[in-house]
């Protein structure tokens, strides 16, 4: 499995500006990559990291392996969690509101796209592709 350049910013950070060239919005680094074809990715806020797939269609789903439950928050007996995502604004909400802006009104992402061959990737397959609904 490979990545190409990672994309870092405020996750809470909404505005349309880009200051450096792999420095901007979550929401703006992820549909360049979509555009260039990418759809899996890793996205690490914090200390936490989360697995993101993009089926093309405008659907997301999202691997989280930390304590969660099944609407995809902290809970202290949750489990880890698949979630569906139906479209691109729902997901840039969920993540916003999962690190909560006045908590931590400055938290950085750190977004790595990946480039795999889905069908020799056993963890994309299990987690993705095989329980699409």
């Amino acid at each position: 499995m490979e990545h190409s350049r990672n994309y870092t910013g405020s996750i809470h950070d909404t505005s349309s500006t880009v200051d450096f060239i792999y420095c901007m919005p979550l929401g703006n680094a992820l549909q360049i990559l979509i555009g260039q074809n990418y759809h899996s990715f890793l996205l690490t806020v914090h200390c936490s990291t989360v697995a993101i797939y993009c089926y093309g269609d405008g659907r997301f789903r999202i691997f989280d392996s930390h304590a969660r439950n099944s609407s995809g928050f902290p809970h202290p007996q949750g489990t880890c969690v698949l979630l569906d995502v139906d479209n691109f604004n729902l997901l840039i909400n969920y993540f916003q509101s999962l690190f909560d802006r006045l908590l931590a009104p400055f938290l950085i992402y750190q977004l790595f796209p990946l480039v795999s061959n889905e069908a020799d990737n056993p963890l994309l397959v299990c987690c993705f592709l095989g329980h699409r609904s």
